[in-house]
């Protein structure tokens, strides 16, 4: 069986455009780039309909969105998390036993690394995941984070 062939967005473009122009056909442009000349019209009829996000504020807010993220993936791990309460981490795991499967929710306190919550449960539901936090909301008020 043959592994299915990604082509990148600049191959795509490149493509389209080449197409756009008119002055080759479908079938030349595919034996050029060695894809298949259905592949050619298809990327040819999506860029126009592309073109107008090109233009829009969209492309703007999508380019100012990725500066935020880049931004907050750079403070990670910088925060200081000192205080006890402060944010909460959680994970889901299951514990193979003879009889089936056990999963268990761990809720941690991420300055202390203590184990604030553990229950054990052998479905998986949400009421799973959320009836610990909102106990221990209860118990020792909500995270600031």
């Amino acid at each position: 069986m043959t592994k299915r062939r990604r082509f990148s967005d600049k191959f795509k473009v490149t493509v389209a455009l080449e197409a756009l122009r008119g002055d080759k056909t479908a079938q030349e442009i595919a034996a050029k780039r060695k894809v298949h000349q259905t592949q050619v019209t298809t990327w040819r009829r999506q860029a126009p309909d592309g073109l107008t996000d090109v233009f829009s504020d969209n492309a703007r807010r999508a380019e100012d969105d990725e500066a935020e993220v880049k931004e907050l993936h750079a403070k990670n791990g910088k925060l200081p998390f000192t205080r006890p309460n402060h944010v909460w981490f959680g994970d889901i795991t299951y514990i193979l036993v003879r009889r089936g499967v056990l999963f268990l929710v761990a809720i941690m306190d991420w300055a202390t690394r203590k184990a604030l919550s553990g229950p054990l449960s052998n479905t998986l539901d949400t009421s799973f995941v959320s009836r610990p936090c909102k106990r221990l909301s209860q118990n020792t008020g909500s995270p600031r984070l």
